[in-house]
C-alpha cells in the first residue's frame, strides 16, 4: 500500500527493512498514468511478521532546535519491540515520539497502522 508517505517497515525472521514500491501514491495521477507507473512486489509473510505503516509526522516529528525522530529511531523502536502485539508495537511508537519531542505535541498528524501476521489453523471437522 502506498499513499505517498514513507517506505513500510517490515519486520521478519530476517530483521527489519524497508519496503517502497515504485509508483506514486494511491489517488495521485489519473488512473491510466498511476498504471503505467505503479510497480506491485508481492510479500509472502510468515506467522508472527509485522508490517508498520506510517504518516511522515512520525519520521519528521522535530522539537523544537532538535533533529527529525528519523527512520533509523523509527526501524530502531520497531526491531526492539516487534514480538509484541500490533497494539503495543504501536504505543511503543507514539511513547518514542512523545519522548523524543519532550512531551510536546508535534506539529503533524501521527498516523500508524501496525499489521500482524497471526497465522491460525483451523480446526475442521
Amino acid at each position: 500500500a502506498r499513499a505517498g508517505h514513507g517506505p513500510m517497515i517490515l519486520l521478519s525472521h530476517d530483521g527489519t527493512r524497508f519496503v517502497k514500491p515504485i509508483g506514486l501514491g494511491v489517488g495521485m495521477g489519473s488512473k491510466e498514468f498511476f498504471a503505467r507507473t505503479i510497480t506491485e512486489d508481492e510479500i509472502r509473510l510468515c506467522d508472527g511478521d509485522i508490517a508498520v505503516f506510517y504518516t511522515d509526522g512520525v519520521t519528521e516529528a522535530r522539537p523544537e532546535n532538535g533533529e527529525e525522530f528519523g527512520y533509523q529511531r523509527l526501524q530502531d523502536v520497531i526491531a526492539r519491540s516487534g514480538r509484541k502485539s500490533a497494539l503495543d508495537l504501536r504505543d511503543d511508537i507514539v511513547l518514542a515520539v512523545d519522548t523524543h519531542m519532550h512531551h510536546r505535541p508535534p506539529e503533524d498528524d501521527l498516523t500508524i497502522v501496525v499489521l500482524k501476521w497471526n497465522k491460525k489453523v483451523a480446526n475442521v471437522s
